[in-house]
Parts: structure tokens; C-alpha cells; sequence
């Protein structure tokens, strides 16, 4: 075999074995220095390390002299081994710091977290090379026969071969985790009423629940009459086929029973974590998605990470198997690997359908009448807004939120615990990760020449796709929800996103005086679009496109902030805002100006087809035009105006309880300790006052300033 550069024929230690260097240093050949290679064997010369036995003593030759010896012999090759090693490392250095840029880009904690487990396990691989490498080198064991170095440099290779699969499957978990996150943010911002085909109402009456009955009134209004009865499935086959939209109440963001059962186990999980936290609205400035993706951040982390449990576990069940398989042919090893891969497919099957159950069994019941329900939904949309509508106005809820009598009966201990659920995952993963190291290997070693190996190969291949990316969603989504249900919730975790949403309502504001400052500024240098007859339709698409790329380069959170501004800018939830909802949600911020002719302005600008009203794409690019590239000298400016609007006394300072007044006059909603909170979290010590700096910089940290031109 070759070595080092060394052909040993026909063995080591074998009558007849000579050896032939390929290079031998100068030094070497005028007998400075005696040449012993470390492959060579004891009979031809003394080794480099050896093991003899005085009195009872185990004498050891330094390994690092090894490495010395082989800078020597060949320092080409091992620098450039060296080289080819960092640069490795650089590349591999250069894609977490870009994976970990993109995650954050994208606000995504869950993900954050997610990359940081990966990255441990890859550390750990790594501390485990190191400890072989020592022990095959320094002595440590007999390794004169090179059978034990190869084997751990095996074992070595294997084990970072599983983690790379487990990076792999943490790739796509994470893509999955940001599609379900995407799914339950749509869920969270469904309206209950309104004409908008995304409303619940909508989707009711597209699926045969509910029909509109015009009515003789000025201005036009329609009537909701129940049609059917609504109800999860009488048994287990119907409420799956329900749930994954086998049925023809499919919707475009997924089935609305599913739809339906997630709203109604936040109405629950709202009224519960309430009572628990004895605060006064908690639907007012809480997001149930965003507690719930947080929550998913936690049961992935837990799915992914391999504990000791995991691998003495995975020992002693898999490696009687193993020796058992080692005897096998080729065709019988792929047989087992198929089976085996489609067992882990079929178990994560069975535990998908237990948990469905589960989550049904826990799900608070709603009425069959669906005009109750859309009443009961309404009553806690997103920050509590609840607005009249042209459809369904009459039988919308005009009380405070209260427990229904159809929620207090939901006994949140029925069902299985789902910590069994949890740990059978976290095995199904790992083994998951083990069934396609071994394809990997066997691909690798063992040619396929019979047909039938073939398909029984690409058979087991299929299978894991099947698991990332049709069954693994459902789990990590049902595991998610089923210990949001269980026991007691995380208020800690419920304070932090009221935080969030807090801070989420000041960075609105942000962004209503900056668009109002950018439109008073360019009336002041009469630009175009602020002159009604020198500003066209075709000027106006222009900028339309414009504002419709910029949006497109904005970080995901920041986009999905805008549309959270349109969706409760939409009074009516038509998709349209008009001229006057425009005007009525810019003076909220109390300027002392006029802001109608602002208003019209600010539309004039993205308005190319003459319709004078906003709908979702011209807002959008409006916002973006006017709020991002604002340099910083801009924006302190316009905060520092809005000091000024803030500043009841006109003093040098603003305290907490000007800001909670603000807030109440112009119907935020916040109070003093929302507002201490905030300015807390961003100085990191009590300040119950702000100058005219400290403002800017704190609206500023809290606001949009993340896109920033110098």
C-alpha cells in the first residue's frame, strides 16, 4: 500500500518488505541524520514511538518528534496540507457568518438559536478529532500495526459525517420552522369580519358557512345568515382530512378549520394567561404568533441537539443490530437500511396523528353557529382593534373581551403529556441522521452493479425528503402547540413579546413623522410631486417602481411591520385605505399642522392610476420612499420635532407620564409603565425623564433606523 510516500511490499514486518522513499532531505543522505519513516516496520527499523517493557515501566517516545520528522521528509506537502486546511476554514467561517447575517436580516430568532445548537455539536466533533489524534499518536495504545489509528480515523471521519447530515437537517428544519412561523403570522392577522377575501368571514362564506343577504340601506350594507353548522369532524379520519385540507374548505394560507381551531386556542390561551398575569387587556399589545414562534425556537433546539442520552441509547440499540448486519450481503444490508428508513417515517407518522388527537382533544370547542364565533374572534384581533365594517357591522362585539361559556370547559390536563412526544422526536431525528450517514457510506464503498440494489437504494434515498419537508413540519408544529396548551404558560416569555409589540408601536410612530417630515420637506422645495399640476400619472408609476424595489431590499421584519400598519389602517378591511382613513391615522401622532394636504401629497406620490386611494402595493412603496434612505441628520431632526409635539409643558425634559398621555390622547393606548419599561431596556437604568438627545436616540434605537445613510 502507499504511505507518506513510502511503498512497503509486501507487508510491514514480512520477509522480503523494503521500503523506497520517494524524497529523502539532503540531511538525510550524508548521514546527518538517521531517516526512519513512521510506517516502517520494527523488524526493518526502530520505530519512531515504542512501547517496551522496563521493570514494570511503559517508556514513551515524544509524538510531536513524528510530526518534526515529517516536516523533514516532505514540507511541501504538509504545508500545503496546512494551507488547504485554513482555507477550509475560512470558507466554513465565511458561511456561518453569512448564514447567521441572512438569519438576522431576517429578524429571526428562532433561527438565531437553531445555528448556535448546530454549531455546538460541529465544535464538538472537532474536541473529538483532537482527543483521537492524540491518543492514536502520543502512545496512549499499540498502534504498531496501524489497524487502531485507522479504525479511530474511521469512527472520526463517520461521526463528522453524522453531524454534517444533522447540519443538513437543520437546514431544512430551519426553513420549515420560518414557513410555519410565516403561516401562524397570516393566521394572527386574519380579521374575523369584512369584505377582504382573507377575512374569516370571507372564507366562511366562500365554504358554504355563511352567506351575505344585501339590505336596504344607505350606505349599501349586507346581512350574514348561517348556513351550516360548523364543526371540527365527527371522528379521527374526517378531522384529518380536515386538517390537511382534504376537504373543500382549503384556503389560500391553509384549511380553515385548522384556521378556525388556531384562533380558537388563542382566545384561550389569552383569557388563561390574563387571569394568570392580572393585566388589564393583554390581547391590546400581545402577539400570540410571535409568543408561539419563540416557543418553536425552543422545541427545534430540543429536536436537533444530541445529549449523552441520545448516543448511550443509540448504542446499546443499534450496535447488537449493527454486528448482527456486518455479516449481511450487500443486497440484505440495503433491504434493512430501506426498512429501517421507512420504520423512522412511518413511527413519526403514527405521532403525527396521536398528536392531532391530542390538539383536538385540548382545542376549546366553539360554537356551530359561525356568527358567534367570528363575534368571540373579533373581540381580540390584533391590538384590539376592533372597527365597523360595511359587511357584518351590526353583529360585531362592542364589550371588552370575556370568557364564553363554550371555553370553560376545556380541561387543559386531558391528553397524553407531551414530553414522551418530545423525547420520541429527538430519537426518531438522530436515527433519522444515522439511516442516511450509512446510505452516504455505503454509496461511497460498496458498488451497486444489480438493478435491483439500485432501487432499493434510491427507495431508501426517498424517504428523506418525505421526513424533512411533509412530516417534520406537522411535528414541530403540533409539539408547539400541544405545550403551549399543557400546563403553565411562560409569562416571562408573555412579557417580552408585549415588550416587543411596544417597541413595534413606537417604531409606527417613527415612521409617521418621518413620512410626514419627508413630505413637508419637499413641499418646502416645491418638489414635483407636492404641485398637483406638475406631477403625472406616468411620473407617478415611476415612482411607484422605485418605492416597489426599495421595499423589496428591506429586511423581512421591517416589511412585515409596514403591513401590519396597512392592516389596521384598513378601517373597513376592503384592501383600500381612501383619503380620509389616511389623513385620520396621520393626525393621530398630534401635529400641531394641518396634515389633509400631507396626506394628499404623500398619495399624489405612488397614486399611478388615478384612483386616489392606497391599496397594499402603493403603500408599501409610499413608505418606503419616504422612511428608509433618510440620513441621520434627517431623522434627528424630524425626532427632535416630535419632542417638541410630545412636550406638553415645553420644557427641556419629557417624562414617562407625558409620553403615557400622548399615548392615551391620540388612542395608542400605552401607559407610564409600558414607557418606562422601554426607556429602561434601552439605557439599561431608571430614567422617568428624557431630554431633547436622549429622545432622538431612543426613538431613534427603538424606530427605523436600521436602513441609515450617513
Amino acid at each position: 500500500m502507499l504511505c507518506h510516500g513510502v511503498r512497503i511490499l509486501p507487508s510491514p514486518g514480512s520477509p522480503g518488505a523494503h521500503f523506497v522513499p520517494r524524497r529523502v532531505p539532503a540531511a538525510y543522505a550524508h548521514g546527518a541524520l538517521t531517516w526512519r519513516h513512521p510506517m516502517i516496520s520494527p523488524w526493518q527499523h526502530r520505530p519512531p514511538w515504542s512501547l517496551r517493557t522496563n521493570q514494570g515501566r511503559l517508556q514513551r517516545r515524544a509524538f510531536f518528534s513524528v510530526f518534526v520528522e515529517e516536516v523533514a521528509l516532505n514540507p511541501n506537502l504538509l504545508i500545503g496540507e496546512a494551507a488547504l486546511v485554513v482555507m477550509l476554514s475560512a470558507i466554513f467561517e465565511a458561511f456561518r457568518s453569512w448564514l447567521q447575517r441572512q438569519v438576522e436580516g431576517f429578524g429571526d430568532e428562532t433561527g438565531r438559536e437553531i445555528l448556535e445548537g448546530l454549531f455546538e455539536e460541529v465544535s464538538g466533533v472537532g474536541f473529538i478529532g483532537l482527543v483521537l489524534y492524540f491518543i492514536t499518536q502520543s502512545g496512549l495504545v499499540d498502534t504498531k500495526d496501524g489497524l487502531i489509528t485507522e479504525t479511530f480515523e474511521t469512527v472520526h471521519i463517520l461521526l463528522f459525517l453524522l453531524v454534517v447530515v444533522l447540519l443538513l437537517q437543520s437546514a431544512a428544519v430551519l426553513v420549515v420552522t420560518r414557513e410555519v412561523s410565516k403561516r401562524w403570522d397570516e393566521y394572527e392577522r386574519t380579521r374575523a369580519f369584512g369584505s377582504s377575501p382573507n377575512s374569516l368571514e370571507s372564507r366562511f362564506v366562500n365554504a358554504g358557512y355563511l352567506k351575505r343577504v344585501p339590505k336596504e340601506a344607505t350606505p349599501p350594507q349586507v346581512e350574514l345568515v348561517s348556513q351550516k353548522p360548523f364543526k371540527y369532524g365527527d371522528n379521527v379520519v374526517e378531522r384529518l382530512a380536515f386538517s390537511e385540507g382534504l376537504q373543500s374548505e382549503t384556503t389560500a394560507s391553509g384549511t380553515l378549520h385548522k384556521l378556525v381551531r388556531w384562533r380558537a386556542i388563542r382566545e384561550e390561551f389569552l383569557l388563561q394567561t390574563r387571569s394568570a398575569n392580572q393585566e388589564g387587556s393583554l390581547s391590546y399589545f400581545f402577539n400570540f404568533n410571535l409568543y408561539l414562534s419563540n416557543q418553536l425556537g425552543r422545541t427545534v433546539n430540543k429536536l436537533i441537539k444530541v445529549d449523552i442520552t441520545i448516543w448511550l441509547v443509540t448504542l446499546v440499540l443499534l450496535v447488537p443490530v449493527i454486528y448482527v448486519c456486518s455479516s449481511f450481503t450487500l443486497s440484505t444490508a440495503l433491504v434493512v437500511q430501506c426498512t429501517f428508513a421507512w420504520a423512522l417515517l412511518a413511527a413519526a407518522g403514527v405521532i403525527c396523528v396521536s398528536l392531532e388527537e391530542d390538539l383536538y382533544t385540548l382545542t376549546p370547542q366553539v360554537p356551530q353557529d359561525v356568527i358567534k364565533t367570528l363575534r368571540f374572534f373579533a373581540s381580540t384581533e390584533t391590538n384590539g382593534q376592533v372597527v365597523p365594517s360595511m359587511s357584518g357591522a351590526d353583529q360585531r362585539p362592542q364589550q371588552e373581551l370575556v370568557e364564553p361559556p363554550f371555553l370553560r370547559s376545556v380541561d387543559t390536563s386531558a391528553g397524553s403529556s407531551w414530553l414522551p412526544y418530545e423525547a420520541a422526536c429527538r430519537f426518531i431525528s438522530f436515527f433519522q441522521a444515522l439511516s442516511v450517514t450509512a446510505l452516504i457510506v455505503t454509496g461511497i464503498n460498496e458498488p451497486l452493479t444489480s438493478s435491483s440494489d439500485v432501487i432499493v437504494y434510491c427507495l431508501a434515498w426517498a424517504e428523506w425528503p418525505l421526513m424533512l419537508f411533509l412530516v417534520v413540519p406537522r411535528l414541530i408544529r403540533r409539539l408547539t402547540m400541544r405545550s403551549s396548551i399543557e400546563g403553565k404558560k411562560d409569562l416571562d416569555l408573555v412579557r417580552r413579546v408585549m415588550l416587543q409589540m411596544k417597541e413595534g408601536a413606537v417604531r409606527d410612530c417613527a415612521r409617521l413623522v418621518l413620512m410626514v417630515d419627508s413630505e413637508r420637506l419637499a413641499a418646502k422645495q416645491q418638489a414635483k410631486w407636492t404641485v398637483p399640476s406638475a406631477w403625472t400619472e406616468s411620473l407617478a408609476n415611476a415612482s411607484f417602481e422605485r418605492g416597489e424595489a426599495r421595499f423589496q431590499e428591506l429586511r423581512q421584519s421591517d416589511q412585515l411591520e409596514i403591513w401590519k400598519i396597512f392592516a389596521s389602517w384598513d378601517l373597513n378591511n376592503d384592501g383600500f385605505i381612501d383619503i380620509q382613513e389616511f389623513a385620520t391615522k396621520l393626525s393621530s401622532v398630534g401635529f400641531p399642522h394641518p396634515v389633509d394636504e400631507s396626506a394628499k401629497n404623500l398619495l399624489r406620490l405612488v397614486d399611478n392610476d388615478g384612483s386616489r386611494v392606497l391599496d397594499w402595493r402603493r403603500f408599501r412603496a409610499m413608505v418606503a420612499l419616504t422612511t428608509e434612505d433618510v440620513s441621520n441628520q434627517r431623522r434627528v431632526m424630524a425626532f427632535n420635532q416630535f419632542f417638541q409635539i410630545i412636550n406638553a409643558d415645553q420644557d427641556e425634559l419629557i417624562t414617562v407620564a407625558e409620553l403615557a398621555s400622548w399615548s392615551q390622547l391620540n388612542g395608542i393606548g400605552m401607559v407610564e409603565d409600558d414607557f418606562a419599561n422601554l426607556v429602561y431596556s434601552h439605557f439599561g437604568r431608571v430614567k422617568l425623564s428624557l431630554n431633547e438627545t436622549e429622545f432622538a436616540e431612543w426613538v431613534q434605537a427603538n424606530g427605523t433606523s436600521r436602513n441609515v445613510v450617513d
